[in-house]
């Protein structure tokens, strides 16, 4: 007899797809308005004629999960988390943004399988990991800046580990274990 309950890798993917996308998407609307309006922006636009905001919301988007933008100085380079030091507090709740989404996409993978135990919920979770690695690796490419001889963007090494990996695993197993609590509530509830 066939094993029924196996772990949705192929729902568990799209749907941590769905999650960084939507993430950026929503990071996009949100900052894109206010990053345009940036004098730096507008004078880079300016002298070279390529419209950095799609990539500066990139760097944003990844500071969200922690990840540290390398902007070059004169003398060497800094480590920016761009939300940590805004002064302005409605910048802050874009943390959760990425975590909402991988419990929910978790919670989502979790739910297509008949197996409820906490375990089972967890592992299919975390699968939403599989459909984040890939675009958080290409983001953390795509999102680079070209200063002449330096480049700017998201630190590479801690994009792919951090919000590549942790976070997925992370949230989404969290997303699946409360479906699994939700489940066993519901099924332990008198009717």
């Amino acid at each position: 007899m066939a094993q029924q309950n196996s772990i949705p890798v192929v729902r568990g993917t799209l749907a941590g797809l769905a999650a960084y996308l939507f993430g950026y998407l929503v990071t996009y609307l949100l900052a894109a308005p206010r990053i345009d309006d940036l004098f730096a922006v507008q004078a880079f636009e300016f002298f070279t004629g390529e419209n950095p905001v799609w990539k500066l919301t990139g760097w944003l988007f990844y500071n969200e999960h922690f990840v540290s933008t390398i902007v070059p100085r004169l003398t060497g380079s800094d480590m920016v988390n761009f939300l940590v030091e805004s002064d302005d507090g409605s910048a802050t709740l874009l943390f959760f943004l990425p975590v909402l989404l991988l419990v929910g996409a978790g919670a989502l993978a979790a739910r297509s399988q008949s197996d409820t135990s906490t375990s089972s919920s967890a592992k299919a979770g975390a699968t939403v990991v599989l459909g984040y690695v890939l675009p958080a690796l290409v983001g953390a490419q795509l999102f680079r800046l070209d200063l002449g001889n330096s480049t700017a963007g998201p630190d590479f090494i801690t994009a792919i580990l951090v919000a590549g990996l942790l976070y997925p695993l992370i949230f989404g197993a969290l997303g699946g274990v409360l479906v699994s609590f939700y489940s066993s509530r519901q099924t332990s509830s008198p009717q």
